[in-house]
């Protein structure tokens, strides 16, 4: 029926409502097209308020109002059509339904999918239980809107008693049909996922990046992303400035918990992801959005997901450019409780997040500051650097070199908990460096290198602090020094540079040297003091010593099954994200050195000329393992009735495999895949009788013996 929005408007624009039921059939993102076809379909129902699609019929449903109201009225009142209607200021007076909580998408309940109908067009649509008949007086029906955060009544005028009548009717109707609806709407949508809908899903979003976004300045655009549930925003990042790339990490709020009963998630339709560009002054502009439905989600397992944006709704464009990085998985208890410290402190520490130390040098604070002096005995005190334990100041702010030395072997007072695996814990301090170049000039008047550490270890970057004017630092227990990284996969490789500081704008940390480190021959609940010859490059010739580092490491494994099956499993690759150029800078050099080796250069090729060359070296190995098989000379150590022999077992089963293979020349296949096994046997037997202890590695009973 026709309704009037306003008592006191009674024939200045006229509105049409509907109650519509509609059969939907999921479109779902992971389903093949044959799925598609048969996927389940649903009911919604959905109260439409339309209003003429055109000026001309806006004129002439006012007019045909106008009269019929003098007509019952008996006023003498004249209708003048006129410039109220062209300018059409006044097709539009519900607007106070659509200002609540615009997002750039449309008002909460502006119309997107109804259809034009004998002349009238949807202006507003909502679900049919967002609106609950409070009363009907006469033609007059009262309406209390309330739909999540939007709550108000209207009073709409029909033309007729019944009209009224008839359409109080048909909403109860509609209502009392709804929860069968929602039922089969949720069953649709859950597909062939088996699952309580009270039940709670905690899923952890990552907004990770997004790249080739549309410009929504001059040349560049300001982004952030707004993430919205149904209707409901339920998180928000901070914007990057000035980039049609950006990258969003823990310190701009890339990551969010979101909790929710299963049937709201899946009733909902998933989750819509707005990309805006930030301006300080006015409207932001919506760039583009995602949509992702709730299946891809609550499968979804953190792998990296890219959407291709789609033009914001009312946009005439039908494509835009630019796509939407996402990951998210099921989230860990681990995962609940780091984003509830984080909302409770604001602050996080882990990969994005980690706010790098500063150093405070300088060449004044190095020509006013004495980091030496003699004690009253003649000792030489050191100054310690970057100052003193806060508990213990007068006692640590100036020590012997004994004093020191035994000082850094104390446990580490801070720990750094970074990474999200879940196989075991990596803990790593940094002791000290020795005999470290002066990278900076005027070493003359005490300026000298302004050393730090950081390490990479699978998606974590962090830092120490820094040490500055010092070629041997020493980092002591209440500095920023240890951190525990949390191991997703076993054959992960630590790798750790050493830079020195610069603290110019436009100058980069200079890197000293680069060690990589291999934990897999590493056993767990063993502390570990190291020490490594430091280089700036793992591969290129004639490489010069640039100093020493020394770590102290430690890996606990709760549960050493679960770490040897995960090695059957190819590694995922890993992504460490960082808002600075200069920490990308220091990441890349710690993971590959300071030269590239991917570009062309004479001292690329003569670094893969000398790995060629040294490969010579194992021709020795292999002349010294086939005359170990010719020879039947004993490798296999037994201890026989007191006595102690060795037999040759590889000769032995040469000889049988040998004579087997005459007679069965069909079985040669075969067997050249059990040499395959044979060889690895053979080469842990090498290893494991090698006298370096740290070319060591687990036997096969001992594996073996984990799995069972």
């Amino acid at each position: 029926g026709k309704i009037v929005p306003r008592m006191l408007n009674r024939y200045n624009s006229r509105r049409r409502i509907s109650v519509e039921v509609h059969r939907v059939i999921p479109q779902l993102d992971d389903q093949d097209e044959k799925s598609r076809t048969s996927a389940k379909s649903y009911e919604e129902c959905v109260l439409r308020i339309l209003v003429p699609a055109t000026k001309e019929l806006a004129r002439k449903y006012k007019r045909e109002a106008f009269l019929k109201y003098r007509n019952h009225e008996g006023s003498m009142a004249e209708y003048s059509g006129g410039s109220t209607v062209n300018n059409g200021s006044h097709l539009d007076d519900d607007d106070d339904l659509s200002v609540a909580g615009d997002d750039g998408t449309g008002g909460k309940f502006n119309d997107h999918g109804g259809k034009e109908y004998e002349g009238w067009k949807p202006k507003y649509s909502m679900p049919i239980n967002a609106g609950t008949i409070r009363s009907q007086k006469k033609r007059a029906v009262s309406i209390l809107i309330s739909h999540r955060n939007i709550k108000q009544e209207r009073e709409v005028l029909f033309d007729t008693i019944e009209g009224a009548r008839k359409f109080c009717e048909e909403v109860e109707k509609q209502q009392r049909l709804e929860n069968e609806r929602q039922e089969g709407r949720l069953q649709a949508a859950l597909g062939d996922i088996k699952l309580n809908k009270f039940e709670k899903i905690n899923l952890l979003f990552e907004i990770v990046s997004g790249y080739d976004l549309p410009i929504g300045d001059f040349n560049s655009s300001d982004p952030f992303v707004v993430a919205l549930m149904g209707n409901e925003e339920v998180h928000r990042t901070m914007h990057v400035s000035k980039t049609l790339n950006p990258i969003w990490t823990l310190k701009t709020r890339s990551l969010f918990l979101l909790t929710v009963e299963s049937k709201q998630f899946f009733v909902e339709d998933g989750m819509k992801f707005i990309v805006k560009d930030y301006d300080q002054f006015g409207k932001d502009e919506v760039l583009g959005l995602v949509h992702v439905n709730p299946r891809t989600l609550y499968k979804a397992n953190g792998e990296r997901m890219e959407f291709k944006l789609q033009p914001p709704t009312g946009s005439k464009e039908k494509e835009i450019p630019g796509y939407l990085v996402l990951r998210c998985r099921r989230a860990s208890e681990y995962d609940i409780k780091f984003m509830e410290d984080y909302e409770q402190t604001n602050e996080a520490r882990g990969v994005a997040s980690y706010e790098n130390p500063i150093a405070t040098t300088g060449f004044i604070k190095t020509m006013t500051t004495w980091n030496t002096k003699k004690d009253k005995d003649g000792s030489i005190l050191y100054k310690i650097r970057p100052g003193p334990d806060p508990k213990r100041v007068d006692e640590t702010e100036w020590m012997t070199d004994a004093a020191l030395q035994a000082e850094v072997l104390k446990p580490s007072l801070h720990w750094t908990d970074v990474g999200h695996g879940d196989l075991g814990k990596v803990y790593v301090e940094i002791l000290g460096c020795d005999d470290l170049p002066n990278m900076d000039s005027g070493g003359f008047v005490g300026n000298k290198t302004d050393a730090f550490v950081s390490i990479v270890y699978e998606d974590c970057y962090v830092r120490t602090d820094v040490i500055d004017d010092c070629l041997s630092p020493r980092f002591l227990p209440w500095t920023n020094r240890a951190f525990i990284f949390r191991n997703a996969y076993p054959s992960s490789q630590l790798f750790i540079g050493v830079f020195d500081y610069d603290a110019g704008m436009l100058d980069d940390h200079d890197l000293i040297g680069r060690i990589s480190v291999d934990l897999t021959n590493l056993r767990k609940d063993t502390e570990y003091i190291l020490s490594y010859n430091i280089f700036p490059s793992a591969r290129i010739g004639s490489r010069e010593i640039m100093g020493k580092i020394t770590i102290r490491l430690r890996i606990e494994t709760p549960d050493e099954r679960k770490v040897t099956l995960a090695s059957l499993e190819p590694p995922q690759p890993t992504y460490v994200n960082v808002k600075d150029r200069r920490d990308f800078r220091v990441i890349r050099e710690t993971c590959l050195g300071l030269y590239d080796e991917e570009k062309y250069s004479t001292a690329t090729l003569r670094s893969y000329i000398d790995e060629l060359t040294e490969l010579q070296n194992s021709l020795f190995y292999i002349e010294d393992a086939l005359m170990t098989l010719l020879l039947w000379r004993g490798h296999f150590e037994l201890q026989l009735l007191g006595k102690e022999m060795k037999l040759p077992i590889h000769s032995f089963n040469l000889f049988l495999v040998s004579t087997f293979l005459v007679e069965h020349p069909q079985l040669v296949p075969s067997f050249g895949f059990a040499c395959i096994a044979w060889f690895l046997i053979a080469v842990m037997g090498f290893r494991r009788n090698s006298a370096n202890v740290w070319a060591h590695c687990y036997s096969y009973g001992e594996i073996l013996r984990k799995v069972v």
